[in-house]
């Protein structure tokens, strides 16, 4: 049973996180299965404290390494550790499973992925027909949440699937939730998907350049009937009310104003995605506001206002070289290195890649060392092979 808790981790705490996020799951149940999780930590810490050392892993033992030093150095408090110890808990059932179950996790992952995020984007639908009169968010109540779950699945199907009845009902499936989401970045995962799919030569050009006709002409079609979607946004005028940037100016503004308040030592490990009400008073918006969210919308300056420049500088550094180091390197699968790169540029327009119960983010923190893992395996294959063999001895 142990074993399968280990092989089923990064399984269950996906599919958990969906749930929660969609509101189909106490939180309890993930605290409950969290502390078992938490004994198997401790348990192969002392029995095997090499699987955390591991290479694939370093990505994760700097980043622990930082936020406690930021905690020592300038938060101390009792929420600042239950967020290290929360991250640090993820990290490390991450690991285990991985160590153990690499190739599975690699053959399996992206599928389970897929499939999961149909049936609950296939509730959501059965459950919110809401599609009229705005933006659709389907089972998560935030459009941009649906937006960006449905291109990543888009993605991974098209990546992922071989062709067939199958594959292409869920890309139209996945295409008209992220349409219908209204969410502008999602367009990004779509056309990054179809770029990694094969290379990028003049036949893929032209079918891109007629898709988004077609998307065009869909949208024109879909606004007449009162349907929002992601490319009205994007061609409207910016000093439109659904501008390219609009409400994202904004709120990196109120953003960056919240991070000159500390620059340097940061609002502190409890404060991600923090907007400080001082610079919402100045600019007379408060939280009471229905039609506000106080967020930074940008996972790069939530970590910056968290942890200030210095450590949020060596963090994005830190996971610039290994996102560098995947693609330098060959991922040998294309629809996990899909996974690692839409949802690093993603997290610059939304801010989940450094929260401790965003499934977003989880995603990411799976897949990256994942695909480390896969890189240092092959080197260390190539290495034993032009190894040469030690001599005998009677």
């Amino acid at each position: 049973m142990i074993n399968n808790f280990i092989k089923y981790t990064i399984f269950i705490f996906f599919a958990l996180l969906t749930l929660i996020n969609a509101g189909l799951a106490p939180k309890i149940t993930t605290y409950s299965i969290l502390a078992i999780y938490i004994l198997l930590i401790f348990y192969y810490l002392y029995k095997k404290p090499q699987i955390f050392l591991h290479k694939a892993f370093s990505v994760f033992i700097i980043m622990d390494l930082a936020t406690l030093l930021y905690w020592i150095m300038f938060d101390l408090s009792v929420a600042g550790f239950a967020y290290f110890a929360a991250r640090a808990t993820t990290f490390g059932m991450i690991s285990i499973s991985i160590y153990f179950y690499h190739d599975y996790l690699m053959k399996n992952f992206p599928k389970f992925i897929i499939w999961v995020g149909f049936f609950l984007l296939l509730y959501g639908v059965a459950t919110n027909q809401d599609f009229l009169g705005g933006r659709y968010s389907g089972p998560f109540g935030n459009p941009n949440s649906l937006g960006w779950f449905s291109s990543l699945l888009f993605g991974l199907t098209l990546l992922e699937k071989k062709a067939g009845n199958a594959k292409t009902f869920l890309l139209l499936f996945f295409l008209g939730l992220t349409l219908t989401s209204g969410s502008r970045a999602a367009f990004g995962g779509v056309i990054l998907a179809f770029i990694l799919n094969g290379q990028f030569n003049l036949k893929k050009f032209i079918s891109i350049i007629v898709s988004l006709g077609v998307l065009l002409i869909a949208q024109q079609i879909a606004s007449g009937y009162g349907f929002h979607t992601g490319l009205d946004r994007i061609i409207a005028s910016e000093h439109s009310e659904e501008g390219m940037l609009s409400g994202r100016s904004m709120e990196w503004l109120y953003a960056y104003e919240t991070f000159l308040e500390a620059p340097l030592t940061g609002h502190g490990l409890n404060n991600y995605a923090y907007i400080s009400e001082q610079v919402l008073i100045r600019h007379g918006v408060f939280k009471i506001d229905p039609n506000f969210a106080a967020n930074p919308h940008n996972s790069f300056m939530a970590v910056s206002i968290q942890y200030g420049a210095v450590f949020a500088g060596f963090i994005i550094a830190m996971l610039l070289f290994h996102i560098y180091k995947a693609h330098k390197h060959n991922c040998p699968k294309k629809s996990v290195y899909f996974a690692i790169v839409y949802s690093f540029f993603a997290a610059s327009i939304e801010s989940y890649l450094f929260g401790v119960s965003a499934f977003e983010g989880f995603i990411f923190w799976s897949v990256l060392p994942l695909c480390l893992m896969a890189v240092y395996k092959r080197q260390d294959a190539e290495t034993e092979t032009v190894r040469p063999k030690e001599p005998t001895w009677a």
